[in-house]
């Protein structure tokens, strides 16, 4: 009884934590139905072959949707979909005569091998405990926090799944005093293996949001410029760049351009983006002129909100295959896209002058509370009076000669923008720092100048013969008007892309290779429609179920009389002169027999719970295992085997006379 309790309970936490709750209690019904109902299957090996098959086949389905659906997160979905896509095994096994699933049907490496009589293909095993361990498993999984009912659940539900076949040779308070030290030692691994989670998640997962390359709004980006600590970014991949055959890969890479700086904030909200124009067809987007252009790459990666900004080249002219029910864009040249699916990939036409809008007033706007310092620095530099190329050279071997990039300020002094520190005493930041500064230096020298956040484009990988940008390649820099029309000044000192490689962690080749991997799924996947796709999936599901039904409902039953085990044989047939069988009357007549809807192996697990005098269950194991295969196995028992059955009911008869005083 307490094994019926551990599964139930187990399903019941799967279908809590897991988001299944309306399904569990059913699951639930039918494994005591199953108990309760006077008739079994009559299923055969073979249909429990094919019954593994679909399931094996319906999992690894899951896996390839899931991954394909949700990336690298599908994996751990899938484990909580396990008693989901393994309950039909389990259900067919319980409501089946023969009590029990043969090794060669759940190891096909095994399958062969029942031709020669292996013992161990032929042996049956109980699926409910794996079973009620996966439940745990599944549960535990989905739990997204430390619950604090999660460990007594598990606890409790271990406690009722062992007790049945724990060892008759210990006594119950020592079991129980196992069992609690177990748990202990459980819980204090369990509370380790968390910590250092949590320790690997702060240095290599650490997200700010807001920072450079995770805004999402077009019209403004709040820095970091003034803030004390470590400034930290993911060693994640966050796009993949594939430029054409001998196209020159851009540098840069823009995401969002801004005019206005107040307080370390940077806005262009008097910019309200605009609807971009469809080209022909549904997945086409004209950014400005007539959509042509001169070079094209591809961008794929992550929308995991199925909004934001996309990076796009300077010069973007048109986008094509981006799937998306929205797509604005403001002068600047920000795109932000809407209805997005959670992985994208585009291609970009572009070339030519990326600024979209010729300079304002607003691009030689200065801060009221910089610009005495911003002048003054002008002067000292003798930016005055050059021309915009001149100018942002002198200013380049400035920040070069004078500065240091950092990720870490200790301090911050409260009396002066955080800015003036910067530009007058630590001298010491990172490219938000030198990219504010830079623009408002050139605005001060007479040079229309904007703020760029993108990501700088320094890594190729072979593995996927593309580019990569990872969330520390986030960027910023100036785009400043010069002879030419709008140019990128980069005054972040060269150092910094060393310096942000050397934070990489050991691990992050692994992390890549499944990233890329990720990516390479979903860019297979991208021509799906996903929504026929589900609604061919449900009725596909809906027809199979009806199938299964009606031949189910017409399938032969065995009726169970009053009192009368699952599959022991009482009604004739095949091994009818097993001697099993009068060892089972005799027990029967002591309440010590099989009960109706007790498989087998469940049988054996009541047995060691009462831990009946004389009986030795290992025998009683061996017997068991005998008289299956004398009942249903086609082939029966060679000879010596009979002998063998025989002389272990013997054995275990004399035993139980001797010990029982019967």
């Amino acid at each position: 009884m307490s094994s019926r309790i551990a599964q139930g309970l187990a399903l019941l936490a799967w279908g809590w934590w897991a988001g299944f709750l309306w399904l569990a209690p059913l699951l639930v019904a039918m494994l005591e139905a199953s108990h309760r109902v006077k008739w079994r299957w009559d299923f055969s090996d073979r249909e429990f072959d094919r019954l593994t098959d679909v399931t094996v086949f319906a999992t690894l389905a899951a896996v390839v949707y899931a991954i394909s659906s949700h990336g690298s997160h599908g994996v751990l979905l899938v484990v909580t979909w396990t008693p989901m896509l393994l309950f039909p095994l389990l259900a067919a096994q319980r409501f089946s005569h023969l009590g029990g699933v043969q090794m060669g049907s759940i190891f096909l490496s095994l399958r062969r091998r029942r031709r020669f009589g292996d013992p161990l293909a032929l042996r049956r095993v109980d699926l409910s405990l794996p079973y009620l361990a996966l439940c745990l498993l599944a549960a535990g999984t989905a739990v997204a926090e430390l619950d604090p009912w999660f460990f007594p659940v598990s606890l409790l539900v271990a406690a009722l799944a062992l007790y049945p076949v724990r060892s008759s040779a210990w006594p119950t308070g020592a079991w129980v005093a196992s069992l609690a030290v177990v748990a202990m030692l459980g819980f204090a691994t369990q509370q380790g293996v968390r910590q250092a989670q949590y320790n690997l998640e702060e240095w290599v997962i650490y997200w700010l949001q807001g920072l450079i390359g995770d805004h999402q709004d077009p019209s403004e980006l709040t820095t970091a410029i003034g803030r004390i600590g470590e400034l930290k970014l993911s060693d994640r991949i966050a796009w993949q760049l594939s430029p054409d055959s001998g196209a020159r890969v851009p540098e840069l890479l823009p995401r969002a351009v801004f005019r206005r700086y107040g307080y370390g904030r940077w806005s262009a909200t008097e910019l309200e983006p605009k609807p971009v124009p469809p080209l022909l067809g549904d997945d086409g987007w004209r950014l400005r002129g007539d959509g042509e252009g001169t070079r094209s790459l591809t961008l794929s990666g992550d929308l995991p909100d199925q909004q934001g900004l996309l990076p796009l080249p300077q010069g973007a002219a048109s986008i094509s295959g981006l799937l998306a029910e929205s797509v604005r864009m403001n002068e600047l040249g920000t795109l932000a896209v809407d209805g997005t699916p959670e992985f994208v990939r585009y291609r970009v036409a572009y070339g030519g002058e990326g600024g979209y809008m010729p300079p304002g007033e607003e691009d030689l706007e200065l801060p009221p509370n910089l610009e005495a310092t911003l002048r003054e620095i002008v002067q000292r530099l003798g930016l005055a009076g050059l021309s915009p190329r001149q100018a942002a050279a002198r200013l380049e071997v400035w920040f070069e000669g004078e500065f240091r990039y950092t990720l870490f300020r200790r301090e911050m002094r409260y009396d002066i923008p955080p800015l003036r520190d910067f530009l007058l005493h630590s001298k010491a930041g990172h490219c938000e720092y030198f990219a504010t500064a830079g623009v408002l230096l050139l605005r001060a020298a007479g040079v229309p100048a904007r703020y760029v956040s993108g990501f700088a484009v320094v890594e190729y990988s072979d593995l996927s013969d593309s580019w990569l940008l990872r969330k520390r390649h986030a960027h910023a820099w100036v785009l400043m008007h010069g002879e030419d029309g709008w140019e990128n000044a980069d005054f972040t000192p060269a150092a910094w892309v060393d310096e942000e490689a050397e934070t990489a962690p050991w691990w992050g080749g692994i992390s890549d290779l499944w990233t890329l991997l990720d990516y390479a799924m979903q860019r297979a996947a991208m021509d799906r429609e996903e929504d026929e796709g589900n609604l061919l999936y449900y009725l596909l599901l809906a027809v199979l179920a009806a199938i299964l039904a009606k031949r189910l409902y017409n399938r032969p039953k065995r009726l169970l009389a009053e009192g009368e085990a699952d599959s022991w044989g009482w009604r004739g047939g095949q091994g009818m002169e097993s001697p099993f069988l009068d060892l089972l009357e005799r027990l029967r007549a002591r309440d010590l027999g099989p009960r109706r809807g007790e498989t087998g192996g469940m049988w054996l697990e009541r047995l060691r719970g009462l831990a009946p005098q004389g009986l030795d269950l290992e025998m009683m194991q061996e017997g068991l295992r005998l008289h299956y295969r004398l009942r249903f196995d086609p082939r029966g028992l060679a000879p010596e085997e009979r002998a063998r059955l025989a002389e272990v009911v013997r054995g275990l008869l004399v035993r139980w006379r001797s010990g029982s005083g019967g």
